[in-house]
């Protein structure tokens, strides 16, 4: 029941990329610049043999120094591949510009180098900023370099390298087009970016490197999505055996998450959400046992794919006594029940007596059948009438009892894991 979720999610950031690209307001300037990928390759080539020559033709048709700074973020991020064998090696080569243009691969200081350079040359005031960022697959922040530049008198945040692509936890590069990174809200900027210089964060009050370390890892799709905590969200949240977080986002935004215990990473709990219609969601935890955890949380617009983007990774530490009470937890999930949407309604623990009769209730969007194997023998589920929910009173026993969900037509047969019940 364990998947790789890596690369389903990496397609998905890849197909809302192209879409956000077609309904941005620099959608010519977005065209222009890619005129120059169906080009004769000598006109090219040409173009894109130096600065000078590249900027002219990327401003040839901007009519003003936002358009401008669009179309050379936009040349950027689509052209020069981030070089991965930095990470894996923790060697920093030495790069001119003339070596990114020409080989099209460099690191955030080049990336960020490369922006100025054509910034000035297309007229604009751009300023390199050195700083720190928070990775989500490292356990430290580590160096950083982006850009701020000046429009219409003021100034704005800009990070090429990470508005090219992301890197994955095996430190490969992917490229896929994140339009958050372009002229961001310092605001939202700061949760993952902290400049050296404080007079670069942007804000009305600067945040201390200590605050800075006091707030969770938010990607690019937590502020996409809009979503709002609540509450304000600790680095570490300490809990006991439970934890209930609320947050708020638009109506046609749907969340999933999913709890890791960090010491057995392939081993994924459940986490229940109760969806209410005005758009606020409330995500309930339980921690099977003492240590720490990871709860990512997922969003995405119900018009868009099926996947969810990652948006926020939350740290837990959880202290359970011993004589905590198994049924406090709740079952073992599989991807599938996240990606599906599912929603456990009962019941809500993970141990189960041998010999007693539970009502099993689920929400399962999109499930055309849904079954329960229980030593061997196939238990098909009742829909309710005119909704997704599937419920089945079953007296249990054996070791477990795992719920499947059939997706498909009628002469489908594959049914896919959903949850997984322990009994005793």
């Amino acid at each position: 029941m364990k998947k790789n979720i890596l690369i389903t999610f990496l397609s998905l950031f890849i197909l809302i990329s192209l879409l956000h690209a077609t309904e941005t307001k620099y959608q010519d300037v977005d065209t222009h610049v890619k005129a120059l990928t169906i080009m004769p390759q000598n006109e090219r080539v040409e173009i894109e043999s130096n600065i000078p020559n590249l900027v002219n033709y990327l401003t040839s048709n901007a009519s003003n120094d936002f358009e401008k700074a669009r179309a050379i973020f936009y040349w950027i991020t689509h052209s020069i591949r981030f070089d991965e064998i930095v990470l894996k090696e923790k060697i920093i080569p030495s790069r001119n510009l003339d070596f990114v243009l020409k080989n099209r691969i460099g690191v955030c200081q080049n990336y960020a180098q490369l922006f100025e350079e054509m910034a000035t040359q297309a007229g604009l005031n751009a300023h390199y900023i050195s700083g720190y960022a928070k990775i989500l697959y490292e356990k430290k922040m580590l160096p950083h370099a982006w850009n701020s530049v000046l429009l219409d008198g003021k100034w704005y945040l800009v990070d090429t390298t990470w508005g090219a692509g992301k890197v994955d936890n095996n430190y490969n590069f992917h490229f896929f087009f994140d339009e958050f990174y372009f002229l961001p809200e310092p605001k939202n900027l700061i949760k993952t970016h902290f400049p050296r210089d404080e007079k670069w964060q942007l804000l009305d009050t600067a945040i201390d490197e200590d605050q800075f370390n006091n707030t969770p890892y938010t990607s690019s799709n937590f502020f996409r999505t809009k979503l709002m905590f609540k509450s304000e969200m600790p680095p570490i949240l300490k809990v006991n055996d439970r934890l209930t977080i609320e947050l708020s986002s638009p109506d046609d935004v749907s969340i999933v998450a999913q709890l890791i215990f960090a010491e057995k990473p392939q081993s994924k709990y459940l986490v229940n959400i109760e969806r209410k219609q005005d758009g606020n969601h409330k995500i309930q935890v339980a921690f099977p046992f003492s240590g720490k955890y990871i709860l990512k949380i997922y969003s995405k617009y119900d018009s868009e794919p099926e996947e969810y983007p990652l948006s926020i990774s939350l740290n837990i530490e959880a202290s359970n006594s011993d004589q905590i009470e198994e049924n406090l937890y709740f079952p073992i999930l599989d991807q599938e029940f996240i990606k599906n949407r599912g929603e456990l309604i009962a019941p809500l623990m993970q141990i189960l007596q041998k010999g007693e009769r539970y009502t099993f209730k689920l929400d399962i969007p999109n499930a055309k059948k849904v079954i329960a194997v229980l030593k061997g023998e196939w238990i098909y589920f009742d829909k309710i009438k005119d909704s997704s929910v599937f419920t089945k009173e079953i007296e249990v026993d054996g070791d477990e009892i795992v719920i499947y969900a059939n997706f498909g037509d009628a002469n489908n047969l594959s049914y896919k894991g959903l949850l997984q019940y322990m009994i005793r």
